[in-house]
């Protein structure tokens, strides 16, 4: 695959995950959608991590990115109230729009 097309593919899965986090802070969702939110920022942030990891120049996103999933890794769930998450979603959401910028 092309560098232009792995570049492609980031953008877009970082565009699901930051379209997830931002719907989330809306307060309207069965748990079924945040389980499911758990579960594609987790892996976006994994596979994300391992993309960016191999490139010099974004390597610096690798720690943020894996503390990332660790905080949605849908197996050991860390469990706040919805109070608590709102910030944490929008923030995420905010970072993974910068990232997606620069990749």
């Amino acid at each position: 695959m092309s560098e232009s097309n792995n570049r492609k593919n980031l953008r877009v899965w970082l565009m699901v995950a930051i379209v997830t986090l931002f719907l989330a802070i809306i307060p309207i969702w069965p748990f079924g959608f945040y389980t499911l939110l758990r579960l594609l920022v987790c892996g976006i942030a994994v596979y994300v991590a391992i993309k960016v990891g191999r490139d010099e120049s974004l390597r610096k996103h690798k720690i943020p990115l894996i503390i990332i999933a660790a905080l949605f890794n849908p197996l050991f769930p860390v469990y706040f109230v919805r109070l608590v998450w709102f910030p944490i979603d929008i923030g995420i959401g905010i970072y993974l729009l910068n990232l997606r910028n620069k990749v």
